[in-house]
């Protein structure tokens, strides 16, 4: 995918999805050929924002979840106020490029309206979970991941992990109750510290 040389089954996917998100505001305005256009640049829009909640912002956000449906949302949003064809829209509507400007005010007005809305109440809910200790699990669950010690199911990403041995990796296994439900891989976390985390689980995966 953009920035490596590996394709993503992922964020191929997503890349599927965030047109689709992305098509959603004006898919009864906008005229056919220019959906296509709209798809696209949602996909541009979605491996944008991907790097950009990961590596800059350092947001552990592992589904793409804002950057799919919050980033390529927005898109389809300004897309609408753009591209709306008065000839498509129910009202007769009319996009900027058509004529009209007042579809691109009021798409702009929405969406800081529901940023400040969801941004607000989040900081306010996150906060709250902070200050009485729920916000964050302990490390061991943070390595393990707590779709495995709450759900007992696999996490695809580290199916690499099914022909290693904690043996040789430093790693102290958890109980067998807290494994996944596919006995094929094992599950451990690390018994030292957090920099050696990092270095002994891409070993592991490698």
């Amino acid at each position: 995918m953009a920035g490596s040389r590996t394709w993503s089954v992922s964020k191929a996917c997503n890349g599927i999805l965030c047109g689709l998100v992305s098509i959603t505001a004006g898919c009864a305005g906008i005229a056919p050929q220019l959906s296509i256009v709209v798809g696209v640049v949602g996909a541009l829009v979605y491996l944008a924002s991907s790097r950009l909640t990961l590596n800059v912002l350092k947001v552990d956000d592992p589904l793409d979840a804002f950057a799919v449906h919050g980033a390529c949302g927005m898109w389809g949003t300004l897309a609408q106020a753009l591209l709306a064809n008065p000839d498509y829209s129910v009202n007769g509507s009319a996009g900027l490029f058509y004529g009209s400007g007042r579809l691109l005010g009021a798409a702009v007005v929405g969406m800081l309206a529901i940023t400040a809305w969801s941004a607000g109440l989040s900081a306010f809910v996150f906060f709250c979970l902070k200050r009485i200790g729920y916000l964050r699990v302990d490390l061991q669950a943070e390595l393990v991941g707590l779709d495995v010690l709450e759900h007992g199911a696999a996490v695809p990403e580290f199916h690499a992990l099914t022909e290693w041995r904690p043996e040789t990796s430093g790693l102290t296994p958890l109980p067998h109750s807290c494994c996944c439900a596919f006995d094929t891989w094992p599950t451990a976390v690390l018994s030292v510290t957090a920099p050696q985390v990092e270095i002994s689980l891409s070993q592991a995966l490698i």
